[in-house]
């Protein structure tokens, strides 16, 4: 007689309804562990950029100026926002503030109202009197600062924090900070010597050489100093207007310790020139000599070292019954352009900088998704050109905390459809 298998078909049964109910769990947890998450992400959220306009390369007396972005990439508004930008004293200083300051300097920020403790910091309170950052609008900061002192490569000069932001509903909204390098360079004086007259010089003749000194830089030159060398057997030296300070003839230099001091002026202005010129006796012939200036240890009004230059002027000297027609190579040398022409420095243009910026702006550009995301960081631009690049740093304050809890909810669901499959099957399985 076949035993009934009414027991073991309950019993079966019973284990896949169990099945079935942990199935059901499984998707109920994995439900309320993706919502929080989500939840999250959408709550927090301030991201925070800088940019700097121009290159990153200036000059020393140039005015930098910085725009700072805060965006809301949360889903509720912040009511209370503080911000501060501090800055490296050693290497920049705040604009129409402070020792550095000159009539005229744009102000140190258009945002108001801002404080500067008269150090290194600068603060804003950016929201208050009932006004608000609502998801996805922006506000932007501008600060400008001087360089007044040069740096050998890039360095970060100021760096932006949010120091307190407050949302709706209370809670800080966390911070962030961002940063944009920049390198200051030294005050340039491109000069050039040139000859009074075409070679080559008859021996026994007079030759005068003209030096002019020009201040490209932005800031004001307040010494300089000039040493000009020649050979000693070829010229004879006369006279210089201005005087030198010293003459070595047996040597061939003539020093003048400041050339502004000895020509009676306090200062070199930005675009100033100031000119030398030297007379000589050419003594006998040569084939070929260099006469060369030199200005080393020049100091701007910040007490920095300006950059060194030189310039050279070759020259040929004949004897007493030789032609003296300049040769067709236009260098003094009658080869036909073999001695290498006079090297002059290189004339340089400040980069332009305008210094106006836009005042506080609130862009409202809400998105129709409630959540935002945060600007990705784009890597600076490390380049020096007269034409006007904006580096942007974007730097997001906090980062979503999204896809975590939609792919384990995602992955707990499957499991537990596969394990009501799994069931049903066995069951159908023992029936048959």
């Amino acid at each position: 007689m076949r035993p009934s298998s009414a027991p073991l078909e309950r019993r079966l049964a019973l284990a896949a309804l169990l099945g079935l109910a942990l199935a059901a769990a499984l998707i109920a947890a994995g439900l309320l562990l993706a919502r929080p998450r989500i939840a999250q992400s959408q709550d927090l959220g301030l991201a925070i950029s800088k940019t700097l306009r121009g290159g990153q390369v200036v000059q020393i007396g140039q005015i930098l100026e910085f725009s700072i972005r805060i965006t809301n990439t949360g889903t509720l508004p912040i009511v209370e926002l503080d911000l501060a930008d501090e800055f490296v004293g050693a290497i920049v200083a705040p604009s129409g503030a402070g020792p550095f300051a000159k009539p005229g300097d744009p102000p140190l920020s258009d945002t108001e109202p801002y404080t500067y403790d008269g150090g290194q910091t600068i603060r804003w309170s950016l929201l208050g009197g009932g006004s608000q950052l609502g998801p996805g609008e922006a506000l932007e900061v501008i600060v400008r600062l001087r360089a007044v002192r040069p740096s050998a490569e890039l360095t970060t000069v100021n760096r932006a924090r949010i120091e307190r932001a407050i949302r709706s509903n209370g809670e800080n909204s966390g911070g962030g900070s961002a940063e944009v390098p920049a390198r200051p360079s030294g005050a340039r004086l491109p000069m050039t010597k040139t000859l009074g007259a075409p070679a080559p010089v008859a021996a026994g003749l007079p030759i005068t050489f003209t030096i002019t000194i020009t201040n490209d830089g932005a800031v004001d030159m307040l010494s300089l100093p000039l040493r000009d060398v020649y050979n000693p057997a070829a010229l004879g030296f006369v006279s210089a207007n201005p005087p030198p300070l010293s003459v070595d003839a047996a040597r061939g230099v003539l020093l003048w310790d400041d050339l502004l001091a000895i020509s009676g002026r306090e200062r070199l202005r930005p675009g100033e020139s100031i000119t030398v010129v030297t007379a000589y006796t050419a003594l006998r012939d040569i084939t070929a000599a260099v006469n060369r200036a030199e200005v080393s240890g020049a100091r701007d009004e910040y007490g920095n070292d300006a950059q060194p230059s030189q310039a050279e002027a070759p020259i040929r000297i004949v004897g007493p019954g030789a032609t003296t027609t300049p040769d067709d190579g236009g260098d003094g040398d009658g080869g036909g352009g073999e001695e290498e022409a006079p090297t002059e420095a290189p004339t340089a243009t400040p980069t332009p900088f305008r210094t106006a910026g836009p005042r506080l702006t609130e862009i409202a550009q809400r998105t129709a998704s409630a959540q935002a995301t945060p600007t990705l960081p784009a890597t600076p631009t490390a380049e020096a050109t007269a034409t006007p690049a904006a580096t942007t740093l974007p730097v997001p304050a906090t980062l979503p905390n999204t896809g975590a809890g939609e792919a384990g909810g995602a992955g707990l669901v499957a499991l537990a459809a596969l394990v009501g499959l799994v069931g049903l099957f066995v069951l159908g399985r023992l029936r048959g």
